[in-house]
């Protein structure tokens, strides 16, 4: 991130390692790393999930990717037909809803942390009103067991 902004977290959005309904993984509680990259990768094109990228080169085994694309819903329809396997994020898995894949927890527990992030030297009413709100939404929520 630029050294003039200010990254304001909100919300932590866990990673998890998903395949196709029926895999052998889907036995399994959690995934590992080593596990997941047994098989044909699936990843999003490089430079659009950066997330994944770090947790890549911090893994000894290095994966076999068989495709990349931009689109989740592509991503997820590869996954589902048997093409191979995936990483994404709870929040992608809950926006499409993802009939036909199976998704379990990474293990260790990884996540990308979403925010928003504001010039150290502008501050704005409108920038800290909606940060503020944002806030006090996620908090709100926290408190109520809900993501």
């Amino acid at each position: 991130m630029a050294n003039d902004l200010k990254f304001y977290p909100l919300r932590d959005d866990p990673l998890y390692a998903v395949f196709p309904e029926g895999h052998q993984l889907a036995s399994k509680p959690s995934v590992t790393l080593p596990q997941l990259f047994q098989y044909p990768l699936i990843i999003e094109t490089p430079g659009c999930d950066n997330d994944i990228q770090h947790l890549m080169l911090k893994c000894p085994v290095k994966p076999n990717i068989s495709y990349s694309f931009r689109d989740d819903t592509l991503i997820m329809a590869f996954v589902r037909s048997g093409l191979g396997v995936t990483i994404s994020q709870e929040l992608v898995m809950q926006a499409f809803g993802c009939p036909g894949v199976v998704s379990r927890p990474l293990e260790p527990a990884c996540c990308r942390t979403l925010g928003l992030a504001f010039s150290k030297t502008a501050s704005s009413v409108v920038s800290q009103t909606l940060l503020k709100y944002l806030q006090n939404k996620h908090t709100i929520k926290k408190k109520h067991g809900r993501p």
